[in-house]
């Protein structure tokens, strides 16, 4: 519908707020404005990160945030970036923040990458732990709960979360690479002890 009057309308609008006799003619129908698209914040601020704006996007994230209209892209969009800005408590706190008000694999992955850079395994395990339970085909999900359980010397459970990844995506790197870390970690085997070749059998061991 055309925003402004006709012409004719807006002569029978007037008409009619003058108080004409009333053989005058009838106003015609009241425009409806049309309302200004809604702003799409948390779109600005992703736009912001993949231009690699990371200050930008937090700033803009952060004055939604702040003003009390905080959601989960919001606060996905925020911790991203401060991310790549190193500020790492306060991205784990944009993540947590997310997940309280719905969980999200990948913001449970990327707070436990944090907590992996600041040595919080076990932190890190049950957010992975439960990153697999939300994306159970996420084979970097079950790499990355390897990877804790490793840093945890929990090494049969890692094992069994390594399997799961190599199941998924034997060819993905990050699956090698932490295949690979676990492997050196397993403890090795201890060679056999040397027979004394000038013991007779069933002899007694020599006496210290």
């Amino acid at each position: 519908m055309n925003t402004r009057l006709s012409s004719a309308a807006l002569a029978a609008a007037l008409l009619s707020v003058a108080g004409c006799a009333s053989g005058a003619a009838a106003p015609g129908p009241t425009p409806v404005p049309v309302a200004a698209p809604q702003r799409d914040v948390a779109a600005e601020a992703q736009a912001a990160r993949k231009a690699r704006d990371f200050a930008r996007a937090e700033a803009i994230a952060s004055a939604e945030i702040d003003a009390g209209r905080g959601h989960a892209r919001l606060f996905f969009e925020r911790g991203v970036a401060r991310m790549e800005l190193g500020k790492k408590e306060e991205a784990l706190q944009d993540f947590r923040s997310l997940n309280a008000i719905q969980e999200d694999p990948s913001a449970l992955l990327l707070a436990g990458s944090i907590e992996l850079q600041l040595t919080r395994w076990e932190d890190a395990e049950k957010d992975f732990a439960r990153a697999v339970v939300l994306a159970p085909s996420n084979a970097r999900a079950w790499a990355s709960l390897a990877q804790a359980r490793i840093a945890l010397r929990a090494l049969p459970a890692a094992a069994e979360a390594h399997q799961k990844a190599a199941a998924l995506a034997p060819e993905d790197a990050y699956v090698r690479e932490v295949g690979e870390r676990l492997a050196r970690a397993q403890p090795k085997p201890q060679p056999a002890p040397e027979a004394d070749p000038t013991a007779s059998p069933g002899a007694a061991p020599p006496k210290p």
